[in-house]
């Protein structure tokens, strides 16, 4: 927002076409990141809490937990690349793809 300020008060150009820049560049930055978490956010919502164990198990039993904290792409605001290096391990996504079968998340 504020590089598209900056570039709009710079031109003395405040019109939708300038301001515009904002909507694509947060697009942009945005999208994937949004799209992860919404799956991610829709798939764990529908698990009970004996699947979330599983997941963790699988997590720790395959030192998974320790790939993901020695990442340098791990942050608080930005989970998708941490969930994607995740679904890496065969055995994750194996379960996963179990799950999701089981609670019908790709009917939705």
């Amino acid at each position: 927002a504020v590089q598209t300020i900056q570039e709009a008060m710079d031109t003395k150009d405040f019109s939708a076409k300038k301001l515009s820049g904002y909507q694509r560049r947060w697009h942009k930055i945005l999208k994937q990141e949004l799209s992860i978490d919404y799956w991610a956010h829709r798939f764990y919502r529908e698990l009970c809490n004996s699947q979330i164990e599983h997941i963790f198990s699988i997590i720790e039993r395959h030192g998974i937990h320790e790939s993901i904290l020695a990442s340098p792409d791990i942050t608080f605001d930005w989970h998708g690349k941490v969930i994607m290096d995740a679904l890496k391990y065969r055995s994750l996504q194996k379960s996963l793809e179990k799950m999701q079968t089981a609670i019908g998340i790709l009917k939705k």
